[in-house]
């Protein structure tokens, strides 16, 4: 038989064994913990929605026709419609869906009872008239009416029709700024483990603005903030084209931001294409690009990296119809600042 002081050494090697064990758990938990994939917030502010437009008088020097024309040369997001948000997230030649939203603006006119003061001020003298009296007619008073007021509020919906008020991962919240006419949409807990990642806020195929940013943005920010406009959406058609028929990398990236600058952005005039419909109406929406103008820079694009000489004897016989003798200059241009650029 064992001692009792043998039990009692066998016993307490127990006890320590068991509390090392827990201790060890525990560590290994706090380490995953502190080992969590380190995520950011994303909000996107959308300028200029429209709440009432103003009707354009029709004079002798413009017709319906031309005036329409001219509207539609600037087309802005409306209140009266439906308003989408897509966030996706690209890594090893793969598309990935991080975030989707919808967002609908509801007015709601205040009529006021009040009327306007319009009587006459204290200084001056009423002259007694030998004149009758006119009647006060109900035309006259409501005239004098107070005018009413409309508030606009946004709300925002997820993919299940679930109002989100603070965003999940996945999820957008939404705030509408009467004032300002403006959207401002943020998804959080983003994870920064893709090498770009595109936002598109989209009304329909013709109304949609796109911006792309890369892993360097990401990596050392907890909060991104993206405005939307014109030459951005030009990029990002870019990046979604060549993403998809080039082994797209950084290089690639960076010589889109160089090539196709601002000013060869605005000397285009260019009139985005229509997005693909049925892609849109999916739960998970894809958006394709079939446009010439964005074929020919595709091809600028892998010449400008693979082979810039080639690239440069290539833009002189660029189609006439796309392209100005201007353009081509800047494109040229363009191309010779690569080798200067950073590598």
């Amino acid at each position: 038989m064992k001692s009792p002081i043998i039990r009692l050494l066998m016993l307490l090697k127990i006890i320590i064994y068991l509390s090392l064990g827990g201790c060890g758990k525990v560590v290994h938990k706090a380490t995953s913990d502190t080992g969590q994939t380190p995520t950011f917030s994303l909000s996107i502010i959308v300028k200029d929605i429209v709440l009432a437009p103003k009707e354009t008088p029709i004079t002798p020097n413009i017709t319906p026709t031309l005036l329409l024309a001219t509207q539609e040369l600037t087309p802005k997001f409306s209140h009266k419609n439906p308003i989408f948000m897509s966030l996706k997230g690209y890594k090893k030649n793969k598309a990935h869906d991080l975030a989707w939203g919808k967002g609908i603006i509801t007015s709601k006119t205040n009529k006021s009872n009040k009327y306007l003061n319009t009587k006459p001020s204290p200084n001056y003298k009423i002259l007694e008239s030998t004149a009758p009296t006119p009647s006060i007619e109900q035309s006259t008073i409501s005239a004098n009416k107070a005018p009413s007021t409309t508030t606009y509020t946004g709300t925002l919906y997820d993919k299940k029709k679930i109002k989100v008020t603070t965003a999940k991962q996945s999820q957008f919240q939404g705030t509408f700024k009467q004032s300002k006419k403006e959207w401002e949409f943020t998804t959080n807990h983003v994870k920064k483990t893709y090498d770009y990642y595109l936002t598109v806020i989209y009304e329909s195929s013709t109304m949609y603005h796109m911006s792309i940013i890369d892993q360097t943005i990401v990596s050392s920010n907890k909060k991104v903030a993206l405005e939307t406009d014109h030459f951005n959406t030009f990029k990002a058609i870019i990046f979604i084209n060549a993403f998809r028929t080039l082994e797209f990398d950084n290089t690639y990236y960076d010589t889109i931001n160089i090539v196709f600058d601002q000013p060869f952005f605005e000397s285009l005039n260019y009139v985005f294409p229509k997005l693909n419909n049925k892609e849109l109406s999916k739960k998970t929406p894809t958006f394709k690009v079939s446009d010439p103008i964005i074929e020919e820079c595709i091809k600028i694009l892998e010449l400008s990296v693979t082979d810039p000489e080639e690239s440069q004897a290539y833009i002189p016989n660029l189609n006439k119809k796309y392209f100005t003798e201007s353009q081509k200059k800047i494109l040229l241009n363009n191309i010779n600042e690569l080798s200067k650029a950073p590598q």
